[in-house]
């Protein structure tokens, strides 16, 4: 009596571990999955983010070709919502009079301005900017840049491991201002030397504020 009763309390005790060994098994394995699914995530969003980039960039080479000079090009958008373009709208550029100057109509580059894809920043809109050199590409002059800040450091990650783009440090001089047709040199981006496109922390005041560009006119 004894002895079988002994048995049973091994064999319920086995029952015990193997049952253990196996939920951790498959927390493990469920937390694996989760981390694979938000690498993915991740990694989709970095492609749409350089995809608009880089259909930007063609769109400004399609107009560039049509001899719409890079002084009158227009990144004018309906942002305010009230589908009148003046000075008081962030990208309004009064060298560009005619459609053909436009890079979001169907008389320009027939371009459909998109927001940034939800999740990858704080919200901000893309930036489109010629105030900064982008070290060793091109010239000192400043290049014309598409921006988008406040991008989330994983997204940021990713977007650097697809471009194969690498970067130490951070950068504490970047200049944001919209573009309205001049260029002039504010800044320099010295931490990109040589790189077209990725993602840099930026040091703003001691807050670590990761951006993503693309040179969309090196000069």
């Amino acid at each position: 009596m004894y002895t079988e009763r002994g048995n049973v309390l091994w064999f319920i005790l086995i029952a015990v571990a193997l049952l253990a060994a196996l939920t951790m098994v498959l927390s493990r394995s469920g937390s694996t999955v989760d981390q694979s699914g938000d690498i993915e995530q991740q990694r989709v969003k970095a492609s749409q983010i350089l995809r608009t980039a880089k259909s930007i960039e063609a769109g400004i080479q399609q107009m560039r070709l049509r001899g719409v000079s890079e002084n009158d090009m227009s990144f004018w958008h309906d942002s305010n919502g009230d589908n009148t373009e003046d000075g008081s709208d962030t990208y309004y550029n009064a060298n560009c009079t005619i459609t053909d100057c436009k890079l979001f109509d169907a008389g320009g580059a027939g371009l459909t301005y998109s927001s940034p894809p939800s999740g990858v920043n704080d919200a901000s809109e893309w930036i489109f900017n010629a105030t900064n050199d982008v070290l060793n590409v091109g010239t000192t002059a400043p290049d014309l840049l598409i921006i988008l800040p406040n991008v989330k450091t994983s997204i940021c990650a990713q977007i650097n491991r697809m471009l194969g783009a690498s970067y130490a440090g951070t950068e504490s001089d970047v200049d944001f201002t919209a573009f309205t047709g001049t260029f002039t040199l504010t800044e320099t981006i010295d931490l990109a030397a040589g790189q077209e496109a990725g993602c840099i922390d930026y040091d703003n005041a001691g807050s670590t504020e990761p951006f993503f560009y693309q040179v969309l006119i090196k000069r």
